[in-house]
């Protein structure tokens, strides 16, 4: 007979829930073993829903072929993992797999705001099998291109971002920067709302390499912002905002991930040197990241790579991608070899394509890469063959240096400007002029511009008293260092004196000259010159060569290095010879007339090098 109260279990009652219990408890705590991928198949994460945030996060993995995911409209979720301890976990199918506390947080965020099938790399891939690692790194184009959107989740606390979203939820990205509503210029003025606009900025996710594809791919990004979802347009409204208000300088890097988007969307190829040095801040857990993480962008990835391949080591497939970038574009790329330090496991040929945050090549040997200026060598191909790690090519000679200047990060005290005794140039005071006008200038090679810039060229070395105001410490810095470039040669200040008798042994005299044009001479006014120089950064030399003379050598040259002109490379390069007869690449130089000293080059002009 029911009454008014539970009637209590009897013992065979509670042994049985007992042990129904223990066995559930069993089954919760059995780790998750992934089943294996099949053709172009990938996982879905599959979660259920839950009236309370604080409840066991239960899923399922489904497979499915990539071809048909778009169907079931996933979700792809763009986040940093964050600290590395794995000291939480989710069910799947009844099994246990430990997950990371960032991770776990989203995932309770996303499920309270119904969100079902996600994409998640951390759990839809075996992050502990190498081979499949590699191959999903394959399909992350694919992947983050076929969802519904991209959930980006930034690792900031919830307070700030709640904050955040309150400006955001105001602002249009249809309308322009002055159309907006008022009340976001008076929310921007609020410190708490700046204190969010820091956190945000810091957070670490905008510095993981692998959202940059995953921010671009996306055909519709979402911000999961505080306990809202938000529109990425209205956060790239807001950052063009902060610009007008003088605030967009802490936002240079997210603008970097904006732009590569926009042109992502637009459909503006990427070359893969090209974005590896645009990322070159970006930092990732695993090396090899570092260039998989982008190769879902780049139009000639594959040309260089395959296919990505976890268990092969950073030497062997930095030397395998410079060996194809040879053979398929260009010679050029061993000038990257420089960048990297003799102690690395790589030849200084080959570029080290994985440590661009830590040795960032230079800017201007990047582009002279990407956007060559110059053709030393014409429409003459590379033919260069490969012996070991070794390169081999036919080269003409151009000579050693003999002199070389200082640059402005020369410590003081330095031993620049230096010079070796093995070999005297005797130049003429117009000869001076004329290639230190010809280094600067990009300028007619005659008439009274080129005449004027030469005077002008070497004014900047001739002043017998100190420097005016108007030149930047580093300006300064450079002409008075480099007054002494010729010491032991001819001195050039002492040549340049000759500018008091207005005559220079040129024909013509300066006092017409700076009347005649003077609005032409605006281009070679101090300011101009010197930005120029500084941005180059690289060392003025002499080559001990009868055919060429003054010219820019690479910061690391030293003197009795050798200057070649080698068939198929823009630009002549800087060897280093060793005790056993190879070369040890220092990097590029400039010397003006080396195209036309190779198109005079006769097959008895070539020598062989061994670049090591």
């Amino acid at each position: 007979m029911a009454s008014g109260f539970d009637q209590m279990p009897s013992q065979a009652q509670q042994i049985s829930e007992d042990s129904v219990s223990q066995i559930s408890t069993e089954l919760v705590e059995t780790p998750y073993e992934y089943s294996p991928l099949s053709g172009d198949e990938i996982r879905l994460f599959q979660i259920e829903p839950s009236d309370y945030e604080d409840d066991q996060i239960r899923a399922s993995l489904v497979h499915m072929r990539l071809r048909s995911t778009q169907a079931v409209g996933y979700t792809a979720l763009s986040y940093t993992w964050g600290e590395a301890n794995a000291s939480e976990s989710v069910t799947i199918d009844n099994k246990t797999l430990a997950i990371r506390p960032n991770l776990s947080a989203i995932l309770r965020r996303l499920r309270s705001l119904a969100y079902k099938l996600l994409w998640i790399d951390a759990v839809c891939i075996n992050q502990g099998s190498p081979r499949e690692r590699s191959d999903q790194v394959i399909r992350m184009k694919a992947i983050y291109s076929g969802a519904g959107s991209v959930v980006v989740s930034t690792g900031a606390t919830i307070e700030p971002l709640n904050e955040l979203s309150r400006l955001l939820s105001l602002i249009s990205p249809v309308l322009e920067v002055g159309q907006q509503d008022p009340q976001v210029y008076t929310i921007l003025n609020d410190e708490s709302m700046q204190d969010a606009l820091v956190w945000l900025s810091r957070d670490e996710y905008w510095k993981r390499i692998w959202i940059i594809q995953e921010f671009a791919i996306g055909s519709s990004i979402e911000l999961l912002i505080g306990n809202c979802v938000i529109s990425s347009k209205k956060l790239g409204m807001l950052i063009r905002i902060l610009h007008t208000q003088g605030l967009g300088e802490a936002w240079h890097g997210i603008d970097v991930i904006f732009s590569i988007r926009d042109s992502w969307q637009k459909d503006t190829p990427f070359r893969l040197l090209d974005l590896l040095y645009r990322t070159r801040k970006s930092r990732c857990q695993r090396r090899h990241d570092r260039l998989f993480g982008v190769l879902g962008l780049v139009q000639d990835g594959l040309k260089y790579l395959p296919e990505p391949n976890y268990e092969a080591s950073l030497e062997d497939i930095a030397m395998s991608i410079t060996r194809s970038y040879i053979v398929k574009y260009s010679l050029d790329i061993i000038l990257l070899g420089s960048h990297h330090p003799a102690s690395l496991a790589l030849p200084s040929w080959s570029a080290d394509f994985f440590r661009f945050d830590r040795w960032p090549p230079e800017e201007r040997v990047v582009d002279g890469i990407l956007n060559p200026q110059s053709r030393t060598t014409g429409v003459t191909q590379a033919d260069v063959s490969f012996q070991g790690s070794a390169l081999l090519s036919s080269a003409r000679h151009v000579g050693g240096i003999s002199s070389l200047g200082m640059i402005v990060s020369d410590p003081e005290g330095s031993a620049y400007p230096m010079h070796n005794d093995s070999f005297e140039r005797h130049i003429k005071c117009s000869q001076i002029v004329q290639e230190l006008g010809r280094l600067l200038g990009g300028v007619p090679d005659r008439g009274i511009l080129r005449e004027y810039i030469d005077i002008r060229a070497l004014s900047l070395f001739a002043l017998s008293k100190d420097l005016d105001s108007s030149f930047s410490s580093d300006q300064a810095k450079w002409i008075r260092g480099n007054r002494d470039f010729f010491t032991g040669v001819q001195t050039l200040h002492r040549h340049a004196s000759e500018i008091s008798l207005l005559r220079c042994e040129l024909s013509f005299n300066v006092r017409h000259v700076w009347p005649y044009n003077r609005r032409m001479a605006k281009l070679w006014h101090k300011e101009d010159i010197m930005p120029y120089v500084l941005e180059k950064n690289m060392r003025l030399m002499l080559v001990d060569s009868e055919e060429v003379g003054m010219g820019w050598a690479q910061q690391n040259a030293q003197l009795n290095d050798q200057v070649f002109v080698i068939p198929g490379c823009s630009v002549p390069v800087i060897l280093r010879r060793r005790q056993d007869g190879t070369y040890h690449l220092i990097g590029d130089a400039f010397i003006p007339g080396a195209d036309g000293l190779w198109k005079n080059t006769k097959a008895e002009d070539l020598v062989h090098v061994k670049i090591v």
